[in-house]
């Protein structure tokens, strides 16, 4: 399997330092935004290939993250992380955002809900940009 080294960033909430690593990921993840919209396989395979690697440093964003909830500001119980695929721009990149979430469920699902809106907001916005279209 061909592959090629992108970088990964894990961004800890209240954390101004990233956490950087760079991995070998299969180059079937570096197309463009039309064919990843297209490929309904796509995003099983992106979600096999990146949750490992979320996994594997779960505890060092644990770690570095601030301790209490973004939402309610309670002691942490665990951390969402939520990858971001930027693998379609020239300078291929997968970000993931890491946030603190205490035991209440409600702020597990309005964090989840935040990041996902946020993550859906950026991708568009990116489409948007590499096909010419209106950005605003």
């Amino acid at each position: 399997m061909a592959t090629c080294p992108i970088p990964i960033r894990f961004h800890c909430e209240g954390v101004p330092e990233e956490l950087a690593y760079t991995y070998q990921l299969p180059r079937r993840l570096i197309r463009s935004a039309a064919a990843i919209e297209n490929d309904p396989s796509y995003k099983e395979l992106f979600s096999d290939v990146i949750g490992p690697i979320i996994r594997e440093h779960e505890a060092a964003c644990r770690a570095a993250s601030t301790g209490s909830c973004g939402r309610c500001g309670c002691s942490t119980s665990e951390i969402l992380q939520l990858p971001i695929n930027w693998l379609h721009r020239p300078d291929p990149i997968v970000e993931i955002v890491v946030l603190s979430v205490c035991e209440r469920q409600e702020c597990k699902r309005w964090l989840q809900d935040e990041l996902e809106a946020a993550m859906e907001q950026a991708f568009l916005k990116s489409f948007r940009a590499a096909f010419g279209l209106d950005t605003r």
